[in-house]
């Protein structure tokens, strides 16, 4: 009796939203000095991100690294990483890595074949898998010179097979929403496109705000959300004013937060809602960081945390 009061509770007052940052607010330390700072801080989730994530395959002596961040990552790859000292240290601090971001050059083939982005692909699904990493956030394939058709075309072919090496290792990919309304991947509806049509449980959505923000949803990011449904399995929250990608903090541009978590309440989601929120840590000293994060994660407790 006492279980199902309980039940009927959370019905009525849902629970508490919980919230996690993606690691590179601390971007120029190793992943374990992040993690240790973020806890200290007082957030118990994290995005392992992609520099953080490349940072571990370099020490690991992988090859396939993501190009976009790869000097930092081999900047670094002399000091040695172990894998199970790695995940008791994450168990230690008390954190919970809900998802990662995948390889930002995943989905470029103009300088690399589909079949080597796939093998690229496999390696971090197959990494994520050993370290219990649950999600891996990825951008779908997007060009300007190519009409939308072929855009749709490269993706389902693509994520299909990516859905395969999913399967394998037990791990899900969710596609990214991109921040150019005038190109593939900025609605909703093209990445629901691509997992229907590879009809596959391991893929879902990992929707960002502010890419919504100025990719056709300005000051309807709600919509976006809603949009996103079920289907909807990761998050990247910030915002902006609307015309630039100004990844800042919820609160800061024209986004009305209030819908937007109203939203994510209708739909249901039960994550941590992540913020990837570089534009708030720019130019600041380590200590400034540290401080500013505690800031953000007081903030958001006071006035975010129980919107029903």
């Amino acid at each position: 009796m006492e279980g199902f009061r309980e039940y009927l509770y959370g019905l009525i007052r849902p629970k508490r939203f919980e919230w996690s940052i993606w690691s590179s607010w601390f971007i120029e330390l190793c992943i374990e000095e992040a993690l240790e700072k973020i806890s200290g801080v007082g957030f118990r989730y994290v995005e392992l991100s992609a520099e953080h994530f490349n940072e571990m395959l370099a020490r690991s002596g992988e090859v396939y690294l993501d190009s976009s961040s790869s000097s930092r990552a081999i900047a670094v790859s002399d000091n040695p990483f172990s894998l199970p000292e790695f995940i008791q240290r994450v168990e230690s601090f008390g954190i919970e890595i809900i998802h990662a971001h995948g390889p930002f050059d995943l989905a470029d083939f103009t300088s690399k074949s589909m079949y080597d982005r796939l093998k690229e692909a496999e390696k971090w699904i197959e990494y994520a898998s050993k370290l219990n990493i649950p999600i891996l956030v990825c951008h779908p394939f997007s060009i300007r010179s190519l009409s939308l058709k072929k855009c749709k075309e490269i993706n389902i072919k693509f994520y299909n097979q990516v859905s395969k090496c999913c399967k394998k290792y037990g791990v899900k990919v969710a596609l990214e929403n991109i921040g150019d309304g005038n190109r593939y991947g900025s609605k909703i509806s093209d990445l629901i496109e691509i997992i229907e049509a590879v009809s596959r449980e391991e893929l879902g959505v990992c929707l960002d705000t502010g890419h919504a923000n100025i990719g056709g949803y300005e000051e309807k990011v709600e919509e976006a959300v809603l949009e996103s449904g079920k289907l909807l399995i990761a998050s990247h929250l910030n915002d902006n004013n609307g015309r630039e990608d100004q990844h800042l903090m919820i609160g800061r541009g024209n986004i009305d937060w209030i819908k937007v978590l109203k939203a994510f309440r209708r739909v249901n989601y039960r994550k941590p809602l992540n913020l990837e929120i570089p534009g708030e840590s720019g130019g600041l000293s380590l200590s400034d960081k540290e401080a500013k994060l505690c800031e953000i994660f007081s903030f958001l407790k006071e006035k975010y945390s129980q919107i029903s």
